[in-house]
């Protein structure tokens, strides 16, 4: 299986995990954005910030949402 995801934290090495059970944990802080993550099919270890499907999506203010949330 390719969505296969491992992930450092606290100096354990959890996984594998899904694509989207390894979001979840970075969403809940189970995880961290700085904590080493890699996929089965890559080689190396880096943060999980350098993944763009692991980033955290965040509202800024001013956005349409949030200017349509507030009338």
């Amino acid at each position: 299986m390719t969505d296969e995801w491992f992930y450092q934290h606290s100096g354990r090495v959890y996984g594998p995990v899904s694509l989207r059970d390894l979001q979840t944990a970075i969403w809940l802080r189970f995880a961290l954005p700085t904590d080493l993550v890699r996929h089965r099919v890559t080689a190396g270890w880096a943060a999980a910030e350098t993944f763009a499907e692991l980033q955290i999506p965040q509202q800024r203010e001013g956005s349409e949402d949030v200017k349509n949330n507030a009338r």
